[in-house]
């Protein structure tokens, strides 16, 4: 019985997960085409998805709350998601699963499931 409580426990946080990603990355796309910079999402430290640019996160980074060895190839690696360049390059769909499912790691790590 505590198997499948927890089974459905796991499914339902997954869930919930997943559609706080699909609301961010609507988020960053809706930024990106008012704007036309590149947004990345990235959880803050309430395990909570934000939406933010790089000069957002050079700021961030000044205040302390990110390392100064900090920058845009690591934010990249490290987001869950990111919007086109001003040139246009888009994430692949192979790339985007890699990266839900790097957020749905995270998520359960943070929980302990």
């Amino acid at each position: 019985m505590k198997t499948i409580i927890r089974k459905l426990k796991r499914f339902f946080v997954m869930l919930k997960a997943d559609r706080e990603l699909q609301k961010a990355i609507r988020e960053a796309d809706l930024k990106f085409a008012k704007y036309g910079r590149r947004y990345y999402v990235l959880p803050n430290n309430k395990h909570r998805l934000m939406v933010l640019s790089f000069s957002q996160i050079k700021k961030m980074r000044q205040a302390g709350m990110f390392s100064n060895k900090t920058n845009e190839t690591s934010i990249i690696d490290e987001c869950f998601y990111f919007t086109p360049n001003k040139w246009g390059e888009p994430l692949s769909t192979k790339k985007k699963n890699i990266k839900r499912k790097m957020w749905l790691n995270y998520i359960s790590q943070a929980n302990r499931l």
